[in-house]
């Protein structure tokens, strides 16, 4: 691993916020070559104690002003719009984590930004490669499963009937970058549209809850949302109260089902018709890229053609619109149709 820009033909990636997602994109994702980690920056200078002092940025304006093609932003949601901003105004690449933004109006002035400055805007949806959502792929590519009518999607984070949360980082008990609706909506969307290709739904409709009352009244401690195609109704649901774990994931056809009990779990069981008769087996993941070298293709790829892919935009914009319709059907009581 090398820390410091030590070859010219590096790509250089700088990383704004220095917390557990931070780590994560400094530890196991971009000091890979050819891309090297040339420096970070986090508004707390404690956190980056025992960095090599190559690495160090005093200061967000040394940060803009920093010789990087691809800058990482880990920071809390609600500051991602004003970040970004800045630097695509510097002329920085961005990779985002999720939510991209606090709302789908800030995450397409972000995506007309970077198209008119031949740059690019990503979004870490690192989960379209998590184990349990790549076995539910492969089970739908491999099988016949009739017509789809139901997908089940859900996660739930503690199972501990915790009134405190424990472990819970504060911001995100604070509005209007916290909620679980920001924690995971986004994720969970990302992967619905995965599957569903260029479908389009018809409507959403969203239920937010506040089990423990400890998160801003304006934010969520769990939710359910309905997703509404054509002759098919998805499911997504997460939760920080669960009394149990919730199965991660169940899909329902007319000739196959499929359930997948755990969130980062391989293998599936699958029953299924041949024939006459109705078959059980176990389905396993696709063996496909890890997730940080998903990423890393996908970067290099933006790299050589200085702009967003046309699939990822598009992505990113459904992603950030779903999630606004879904707090505003929680807020106004009923489903409101897809208009993107």
């Amino acid at each position: 691993m090398s820390h410091g820009a030590n070859s010219e033909a590096a790509i250089r990636v700088g990383i704004v916020g220095f917390g557990g997602q931070g780590k994560l994109h400094f530890e196991s994702i971009w000091n890979t070559p050819p891309f090297e980690v040339v420096w970070i920056f986090d508004r707390d200078p404690q956190r980056t104690t025992g960095l090599p002092n190559a690495l160090h940025v005093r200061s967000f304006k040394d940060a803009l002003n920093r010789d990087t093609q691809i800058v990482v932003v880990a920071t809390p949601p609600s500051s991602h719009f004003s970040i970004a901003q800045s630097f695509l105004l510097a002329g920085k690449n961005l990779l985002l984590e999720k939510p991209t933004a606090l709302s789908y109006s800030e995450t397409r002035r972000l995506l007309e930004m970077a198209q008119r400055r031949q740059l690019f805007v990503l979004t870490h949806f690192n989960r379209r490669w998590d184990p349990d959502f790549l076995t539910i792929r492969r089970a739908l590519n491999t099988y016949d499963f009739g017509r789809v009518h139901e997908i089940g999607s859900r996660v739930s984070d503690v199972y501990a009937l915790s009134q405190s949360y424990p472990g819970r980082k504060r911001w995100k008990f604070r509005y209007p970058g916290g909620g679980i609706l920001l924690d995971w909506a986004p994720h969970l969307f990302d992967q619905l549209f995965e599957l569903m290709g260029l479908r389009r739904p018809n409507s959403v409709y969203c239920h937010t809850d506040r089990p423990n009352c400890i998160v801003d009244p304006r934010l969520e401690e769990q939710f359910t949302i309905q997703v509404r195609y054509c002759n098919c109704l998805a499911v997504l649901g997460a939760s920080w109260n669960a009394g149990f774990p919730l199965p991660r994931w169940l899909v329902c056809g007319t000739r196959a089902a499929i359930i997948v009990d755990k969130i980062g779990e391989g293998k599936g069981t699958i029953r299924f018709r041949r024939g006459d008769q109705v078959l059980t087996q176990q389905v396993d993941a696709e063996h496909i890229l890890s997730a940080a070298e998903a990423m890393r293709t996908l970067v290099q790829l933006s790299v050589q053609r200085r702009k967003t892919s046309l699939n990822e935009a598009r992505r990113m914009r459904m992603v950030s619109y779903a999630v606004d319709l879904a707090r505003r059907s929680y807020l106004i009581g009923k489903p409101l149709a897809w208009k993107l």
